[in-house]
């Protein structure tokens, strides 16, 4: 009797105990886009932790479940593979974050751009930087791209600093340039990068590449000002379903990214890093860094340019009509 006893026992603890063989995630009744060799579309998939057990039918998986596995019903709904962004740079995308936003998702024409603007420096205390983004002509065909004249009319009490939507142009004010020290007689830092100046040697306004633009940004790259709107993005890129980000140059410390994508001790991203020239102190030891939410790939080497600023190599000239 005792011996049957404890035998009864034990089955009911081994029966009491996790199945850690099974899946402790099951989505069924979906369409489930497995993106394999055979681009098979099926029903259900079940989940051990961070790996896919299995994909099929309904049956076929939810046969596989144990009393501790979860199962949501996707009531016809579609799942698939997160997104990977292969070419990203969310610390730009964090700096411009609070930029006034005069790009062609918003607006439709120059009228509506330019007013956005003039709003956005109504509302500016005189003497504060008003810095915008995303002036595109592709996207807004009627774009009158503007003058450092018509900036002065238009933001007569406060520095201006416009951002085109390639990221290759930018356009300043008067009070703009002298806050920086900049006249017609800066030297350009060269290489396509330029501050424009018209017949007689007066600035336009008009600023072509990042290297002159440097001195209008650097306060805005701060690491400990981006460092709240660089989180906001990473939060963005997972809204939209994607997993990972790879960073192209102008990043953020790696410590300070590697916190940014922490939600407390757990990682929420996985981001990638190639440093651009000015980052290369920031590259580890060895190609053998990291872990599987946050690594230093390797080196940007080759910048693209700008169709707008003469900047891309091109097998044919450019056509100045």
């Amino acid at each position: 009797y005792q011996g049957f006893m404890l035998l009864f026992c034990a089955a009911l603890l081994i029966s009491c105990q996790p199945q850690t063989g099974g899946p402790t995630l099951i989505l069924y009744n979906g369409d489930v886009l497995t993106v394999d060799a055979q681009n098979r579309v099926v029903q259900a998939v079940a989940i051990r932790g961070d790996e896919i057990l299995a994909v099929g039918d309904n049956t076929s998986i939810q046969h596989m479940a144990t009393s501790d596995t979860r199962q949501i019903d996707l009531q016809g709904a579609t799942l698939m593979p997160a997104f990977v962004a292969v070419h990203e740079h969310p610390a730009i995308s964090a700096v411009f974050r609070d930029f006034v936003d005069l790009s062609g998702f918003t607006h439709q024409s120059n009228e509506q751009v330019w007013a956005a603007l003039k709003l956005a420096v109504e509302q500016a205390p005189a003497g504060q930087w008003v810095f915008a983004m995303g002036l595109d002509p592709l996207m807004i065909p009627d774009l009158v791209l503007p003058t450092r004249t018509f900036l002065d009319q238009l933001a007569p009490e406060n520095p201006v600093f416009l951002v085109s939507q390639s990221l290759h142009s930018f356009w300043t004010n008067s009070l703009g340039f002298e806050a920086h020290g900049i006249t017609g007689d800066t030297p350009d830092p060269g290489h396509g990068s330029y501050y424009e100046k018209d017949a007689n040697g007066d600035l336009t306004g008009f600023i072509s590449e990042s290297d002159a633009a440097a001195p209008f940004m650097e306060e805005n790259k701060s690491p400990l000002k981006v460092l709240g709107s660089y989180e906001a993005v990473l939060e963005d890129f997972v809204s939209r379903g994607y997993t990972s980000v790879a960073s192209l140059g102008y990043n953020l410390p790696p410590l300070a990214a590697k916190w940014a994508g922490n939600y407390w001790t757990t990682p929420t991203i996985r981001q990638f890093f190639y440093m651009k020239d000015g980052e290369f102190e920031m590259l580890p030891d060895s190609p053998q860094n990291g872990n599987d939410y946050f690594k230093v790939l390797g080196v940007k080497l080759w910048h693209d340019g700008s169709p707008y600023t003469g900047t891309m190599h091109l097998h044919q000239p450019y056509l100045f009509n």
